[in-house]
């Protein structure tokens, strides 16, 4: 069971990684401000696209994480009439 998670999330990297691939730098640059929209363009550019992909997926695997921490909430105890 652990070895396929493993694999689903090397799988995953391995996809988003050839999305990145496929994008040039002001797209990387759109999706990065859409995640952090206090990175200025004119600070992002200086970058090389391969940074700009390192941390374009930093910002997805962060925010995905932070979903699955806020996804599941714990059942509320269901009050019973006394009688």
């Amino acid at each position: 069971m652990q070895q396929n998670r493993r694999w689903g999330r090397l799988k995953s990297a391995v996809l988003q990684t050839r999305k990145y691939h496929a994008m040039t730098k002001r797209q990387l640059i759109e999706d990065i401000r859409q995640h952090n929209p206090t990175a200025q363009p004119q600070f992002l550019a200086q970058f090389e696209e391969a940074d700009l992909h390192q941390y374009l997926s930093h910002l997805e695997a962060a925010k995905a994480k932070h979903a699955r921490k806020i996804g599941w909430m714990r059942p509320q105890a269901r009050l019973r009439a006394a009688s």
